[in-house]
């Protein structure tokens, strides 16, 4: 059985997926953690001085197989099989001056851990996650990534890219000085809380 989520248009822009339904899950027995989804994709953009910026994110689902266990959902007991789960976003983050390369940032975004029941022609019937992510952010956990430029007729210009940990921010107007704006995030992770679900009902 595999199943499938709807991805939003940040993910259609951004990752491997070209329609609105990306399959996540495969189900299978196996007792060894199991990748099930592996995105990697780095943002490059070059400052004002010509320095180049590249920030490298990484998204990790992995899922265990823990064993068969009966849930009550949708107004009685599902069979299902369980698994442990975890995602996980890092990014990496470096400048670039000629050949050398500059680490300025390389560690988690997002680390989430919890339990994921799924039963054979139904789907997920019950999950829980919790786990830590960066405080103050917006998107899937506060996991977005932006990027913005503009060029106006009257020779304004601006560039914007944001992502869970690098921001950078110019523009210029002819006859005024231009303004530049770079902000990595290093702070550490704090809880993100607890989120759950159980199936209410089904009506096949």
């Amino acid at each position: 059985m595999t199943v499938a989520i709807i991805v939003g248009n940040e993910i259609q822009a951004y990752g491997p997926s070209t329609t609105p339904w990306m399959p996540v899950w495969q189900v299978s027995s196996a007792s060894t953690e199991q990748t099930l989804y592996s995105w990697d994709s780095t943002f490059a953009l070059r400052k004002r001085n010509g320095t180049q910026l590249r920030d490298r994110i990484s998204y990790r689902l992995t899922s265990r197989f823990v064993g068969n266990e009966t849930v009550a959902a949708a107004g009685g007991s599902i069979t299902s099989e369980k698994y442990s789960v975890q995602i996980t976003i890092t990014e990496t983050i470096d400048s670039l001056i000629g050949s050398a390369t500059y680490p300025m940032y390389n560690g988690y975004s997002l680390q989430m851990t919890g339990n994921l029941w799924i039963a054979n022609g139904v789907g997920p019937v019950k999950g829980d996650i919790s786990g830590l992510s960066l405080p103050g952010r917006r998107g899937l956990y506060g996991h977005d990534v932006f990027l913005y430029s503009y060029t106006g007729g009257t020779g304004y210009e601006q560039i914007f890219f944001s992502s869970p940990r690098l921001s950078y921010d110019y523009y210029e107007v002819p006859g005024f000085p231009g303004s530049e704006y770079l902000w990595i995030n290093t702070q550490p992770l704090s809880a993100a809380g607890s989120y759950s679900f159980v199936l209410a009902a089904k009506s096949f």
